[in-house]
């Protein structure tokens, strides 16, 4: 079962490039990994600082081997410091193939 992932950082210094060049570098590798289905950087265009990434890989098993990839852990290493917000959301779809909504009583 597929294993969609969106990620959002929040660059806490004046000039984000050098946050932006990591994630550019951990996007180019992670995209060639066994199993990386998509894997997007985006940046904010109103707002420089804000970061987004959306990974979908093909199975669990594909996307564990990313957590324990020394290149992810490279990259968290280098971006220590900053970033004032991480945030990880594991997602399941809401659609069906045709890529309709699906609509949800409340």
């Amino acid at each position: 079962m597929p294993v969609t992932v969106l990620l959002t950082f929040v660059a806490t210094v004046d000039d984000p490039s050098h946050l932006r060049e990591t994630l550019t570098e951990l996007a180019q590798v992670s995209q060639k990994m066994t199993g990386a289905l998509r894997y997007s950087l985006y940046q904010g265009q109103d707002d420089p600082n804000y970061f987004h990434i959306h990974q979908y890989w093909a199975n669990r098993e594909a996307y564990q081997t990313y957590i324990n990839s020394n290149e992810l852990n490279a990259a968290l290493v280098e971006i220590k410091g900053l970033v004032s917000e991480l945030l990880v959301k594991e997602l399941t779809p809401v659609a069906n193939a045709e890529n309709k909504p699906i609509l949800i009583a409340c």
